[in-house]
C-alpha cells in the first residue's frame, strides 16, 4: 500500500472551500505577544489553574458573548479521585445571516499552551473587525484536556456519553448554530517550524479528507511546513528510502487509529458528525515562524470554512495517509485486507466440506452418484452435530463477559486488599484468563468427542471459530480498518493452521504461539517491542518490569476510557476477540479423533 500510494496525490473535492483565494489580513502579532505576557501573569496568579476570570474579561473586552461551564469527573476506577473543571467559550455572532451554523476553534488549556491562548485572543480581535462572516465562530478553551471538550460537546448537543455518576456536566447558557467544522489548536511556543496534522479520532473515526487537505494546502502559502506524526514528507517519494519513510508514517497512523484513542481533542467532534482536526505546533530544525504566519494560516482556514454551503461530503472518510499530500483510499486497502483474510475463509469452506463428507459417509441413506460412483454430498446441509458446539461457544463468551463486567462489580466493594484499584482490575482479569487456560483440559478430561458437551468435534469447532473471526474482522474493517488489519496480520496465519497434533514438539510449539497471540500477552509484547525500538537497553529485567507496569496502566486506561469517553477497544477485546481466541485454544487441546475401520473402500 505504501507503493500504491505514490501516484495518488490528495486534492480538494469541495469547490466551495476556495482555499487561498483571498488575501490574508491578520497582522496582530504584537497583540498576540502582549496577550501572552498577560496570560503568563494571570496563570501565575491563579496558582497553575486556568485563569477563568481573566479569559472572560479579555473576550468580553473584544466584544464577544462570553460564557463558562462547570463539570465534575468521578473517576470510574479510583472512586476517591474527583476532578473539577471549568470551560470558557466565547461566541462571535455573525452579522450577515441567522445563527444557524458555526465553526469552532478549540484549545486545551495547559500552562505550556499559553501561546495558543494568546493567538486565539488575537484571532478573535482580528475576526471581530470583519463583517464577512456568514457563520458563528466559537472560541473554546477547555480545562483538563479531553474531559473538558467532552463535557462541552455533550452539553451542547444534549447527548451525554458518560453516565452522570461518572461525568457530571453543567448546562450551557449560550449557544450558537449547528457546528459544521472545528480546528483544535495546540501551540506551545511563540516560534514554530511546522504544524503537525493529527486526524485520528475516537474509535478510529477520521475527518473528511478535504479538511486535512485544506490545512496542508494553505500552510506553504505562509511558509509553514506540515508533518504527519512528527515526520515531514520525504524529498524523494519514489525512491526506496521514500517508500520506507511513507510506510513508517502509515504504520504510525494505523497504530494510533487501532488504539481507538483520539490523537487530540478534535476526536470528540467526530461523534457528532463534525469534521475536525488538530494542529500542533512543532519546534525543530529549520526556519521558524511566529504568530503572524500561524494566525494567517488559521485565518485562511476559517475563511474557507466560512464559504461552505453544506457539510463536508465530497471527499473520502476512509483513508490512510503515508504522507501529507498522498493518500490510500478504501478502494485500495480493502483489496490487500481481503487477501489477508482469504485463507481463513478458504479454510472454513474446506472444513465445512469435510464435515459434510464425514456425515454423508456415516449416513446409510446417502445415495451413490449415478455417473461417477462417488458419494453425493450436500454442503448446504447443516451438520447435526452443530448443536454440540453451543455449550462451549456460550462458555467462552461468558469468560469474556466476566472480564468485561469486572470493573462494574469489583470496585463497588471496599478495598480490602492492599493494592491500587487498577492493579485489582488487572489481577482479576488475569485470574479469569488463567481459568480459561485450564478450562478445556478440566472440562474435557473424561469426555468423549461428540458426547461430552464441552468436547465437540475439532473440525466443527475450528470451522465456527474461523468463521466468527472472519465475520468480526470484516465488520471491524468498516469502522476501524487499522484494528482489523493488525489483528488479521497477527492471528490469521497461526489460527488457520492451528489443530491438535500427535507430536509433542508440534503441540508445544503451537501452545507457545497461541499464547503469544492471546490478547494480554500480545499487549505486553507490543509494549515491550515499542520500548526496545524507541530506546534500546541492556537491562532486560528492568525493561520487562517496566513493560509489565505499562501493560497494567494501558488496561486501566482502556477501562477508564470506556466508561468516560465511550472507547470501544476494551469491549471489542474482551467480548469478541478473547472469546474467539479461547475457542481456538479449546480446539488445540481437544482430544484427537479415534479412527475406526468402518470406512473401508
Amino acid at each position: 500500500m505504501g507503493l500504491l500510494s505514490n501516484p495518488k496525490r490528495t486534492y480538494i473535492s469541495e469547490n466551495a472551500l476556495l482555499p487561498g483565494l483571498v488575501q490574508p489580513e491578520f497582522n496582530l502579532q504584537s497583540d498576540a505577544s502582549r496577550f501572552l505576557n498577560e496570560a503568563t501573569n494571570a496563570a501565575t496568579n491563579s496558582r497553575n489553574l486556568m485563569p477563568v476570570l481573566w479569559l472572560k474579561e479579555k473576550f468580553t473586552e473584544l466584544g464577544l458573548d462570553v460564557y463558562s461551564q462547570n463539570f465534575t469527573l468521578h473517576h470510574p476506577i479510583d472512586k476517591v479521585q474527583h476532578v473539577h473543571g471549568e470551560n470558557v467559550y466565547a461566541i462571535l455572532r455573525t452579522s450577515r445571516a441567522a445563527s444557524n451554523e458555526a465553526v469552532v476553534l478549540s484549545l486545551p488549556y495547559q500552562r505550556s499552551s499559553l501561546p495558543g491562548v494568546a493567538l486565539a485572543l488575537a484571532l478573535a480581535k482580528s475576526f471581530r473587525r470583519r463583517d464577512y462572516w456568514a457563520k458563528d465562530i466559537i472560541f473554546l478553551i477547555t480545562d483538563h484536556g479531553q474531559l473538558g471538550i467532552q463535557a462541552w460537546l455533550d452539553s451542547y448537543h444534549h447527548h451525554y456519553s458518560a453516565h452522570e455518576s461518572v461525568l457530571y456536566v453543567g448546562e450551557l447558557k449560550g449557544r450558537a448554530g449547528s457546528i459544521q467544522a472545528a480546528i483544535n489548536l495546540e501551540v506551545f511556543s511563540e516560534k514554530i517550524t511546522a504544524f503537525d496534522v493529527r486526524p485520528e479520532g475516537l474509535n478510529g473515526q477520521l475527518p473528511n479528507l478535504d479538511l486535512v487537505n485544506l490545512a496542508v494546502k494553505l500552510s506553504p502559502r505562509e511558509g509553514l511546513a506540515t508533518t504527519l506524526h512528527g515526520k515531514a514528507n520525504h524529498r524523494a517519494a519514489h525512491s526506496f528510502d521514500g517508500y520506507k519513510h511513507s510506510l513508517s508514517v502509515m504504520a504510525s497512523m494505523m497504530l494510533t487509529q487501532a488504539t481507538g484513542r483520539p490523537s487530540g481533542n478534535h476526536g470528540f467532534f467526530h461523534r457528532y458528525n463534525i469534521e475536525a482536526i488538530s494542529l500542533v505546533g512543532v519546534q525543530g530544525r529549520g526556519t521558524t515562524y511566529g504568530f503572524k504566519q500561524m494566525g494567517r494560516l488559521l485565518e485562511g482556514m476559517f475563511r474557507s470554512l466560512n464559504n461552505l454551503l453544506e457539510r463536508f461530503h465530497q471527499s473520502f472518510f476512509f483513508y490512510l495517509l503515508p504522507t501529507t499530500n498522498r493518500y490510500v483510499s478504501i478502494g485500495m486497502y480493502m483489496g490487500p485486507f481481503g487477501l489477508i483474510a482469504a485463507p481463513a475463509l478458504i479454510k472454513v469452506l474446506a472444513l465445512w466440506i469435510k464435515l459434510s463428507a464425514d456425515e454423508c459417509a456415516s449416513d446409510t441413506g446417502c445415495q451413490e452418484s449415478a455417473t461417477g460412483g462417488s458419494t453425493a454430498q450436500d454442503i448446504t446441509k447443516i451438520p447435526a452435530s452443530l448443536s454440540s458446539l453451543i455449550p462451549l461457544f456460550l462458555m467462552s463468551h461468558l469468560f469474556g463477559l466476566a472480564i468485561y463486567t469486572m470493573p462494574n462489580w469489583q470496585l463497588w466493594h471496599p478495598l480490602y486488599l492492599n493494592m491500587a484499584p487498577p492493579e485489582m482490575l488487572v489481577y482479576g482479569g488475569l485470574a479469569v484468563f488463567s481459568v480459561g487456560l485450564f478450562f478445556p483440559r478440566l472440562a474435557g478430561r473424561y469426555g468423549v468427542m461428540g458426547v461430552n458437551p464441552f468436547t465437540p468435534q475439532t473440525d466443527l469447532l475450528r470451522c465456527v471459530a474461523l468463521l466468527e473471526l472472519v465475520l468480526v474482522l470484516a465488520a471491524t474493517s468498516v469502522m476501524n480498518f487499522s484494528l482489523a488489519a493488525i489483528v488479521a496480520i497477527l492471528t490469521i496465519p497461526l489460527l488457520t493452521c492451528l489443530a491438535p497434533r500427535k507430536s509433542r514438539f508440534l503441540m508445544a510449539l503451537q501452545t507457545v504461539a497461541s499464547l503469544v497471540v492471546s490478547p494480554p500477552l500480545l499487549l505486553f509484547l507490543f509494549i515491550l517491542v515499542s520500548k526496545v525500538w524507541n530506546g534500546p537497553t541492556t537491562d532486560l529485567l528492568a525493561l520487562s518490569l517496566g513493560s509489565l507496569r505499562s501493560t497494567f496502566s494501558a488496561v486501566a486506561t482502556s477501562i477508564a476510557d470506556m466508561h468516560i469517553h465511550g472507547n470501544w477497544i476494551y469491549g471489542v477485546v474482551t467480548l469478541v476477540l478473547y472469546p474467539i481466541w479461547l475457542l481456538f485454544w479449546c480446539s488445540l487441546w481437544a482430544p484427537l479423533p479415534k479412527r475406526d475401520h468402518l470406512e473401508l473402500r
